[in-house]
């Protein structure tokens, strides 16, 4: 995400961003650029909806926020609060699946299984938000489950 207006010298074009900031210049790429007055649906509809959506199609779903420490994670993936029209990517996308289920009850669909996990990658070290004696975890592959976190912590949700 992007605060915009600090008075450095940004400009974007494409999916490039090219900063000047203390006479070093920096390229970066990225999917979208957020100016820091988005309305938090926005970012709900631009970044993570469609990831919602193919969750409904049998697809896993992975939502990465990154940044340096007070660039605005946690405030796009909670909001300050987790109803209304300031809640952030979380709690709106709980309520989007929940939606969809309940919308689904009087169809061919006979049910739905819903589990999450939250970790974050602090200084290098992965760590389980659901269980906070769980950290510097591996990544780890396998064929049977592909790439996944060893020993995350996954909680099913039910309403």
């Amino acid at each position: 995400m992007w605060g915009g207006g600090n008075g450095n010298d940004n400009e974007g074009d494409g999916d490039q961003l090219q900063v000047n900031f203390g006479g070093k210049r920096g390229e970066f790429s990225f999917d979208f650029l957020f100016r820091d007055d988005v309305a938090q649906v926005d970012v709900y509809d631009r970044a993570a909806r469609e990831s919602v959506v193919n969750l409904f199609n049998g697809y896993n779903g992975t939502i990465f926020a990154y940044g340096q420490t007070g660039s605005g994670k946690t405030h796009s993936m909670y909001g300050p609060e987790n109803v209304g029209e300031h809640c952030g990517i979380v709690p709106r996308a709980v309520l989007h699946i929940f939606d969809h289920m309940f919308q689904e009850q009087g169809s061919m669909v006979e049910e739905f299984s819903v589990r999450c996990a939250f970790c974050e990658l602090y200084n290098e070290s992965i760590n389980d938000l659901l269980d906070a004696n769980k950290t510097n975890l591996a990544i780890r592959e396998s064929p049977a489950k592909g790439i996944y976190i060893a020993e995350l912590t996954w909680e099913c949700v039910w309403c």
